[in-house]
């Protein structure tokens, strides 16, 4: 059954993804100030 780990691989991976995008905006924010 592969299904719930492909679906939490994807969630994953997306967490990840957002993660990485909030955490690059706080670093352009902190380098305009």
């Amino acid at each position: 059954n592969i299904a719930p780990k492909r679906l939490i691989s994807l969630l994953c991976d997306s967490y990840l993804t957002l993660a990485n995008l909030s955490y690059s905006i706080k670093v352009v924010e902190w380098e305009w100030v």
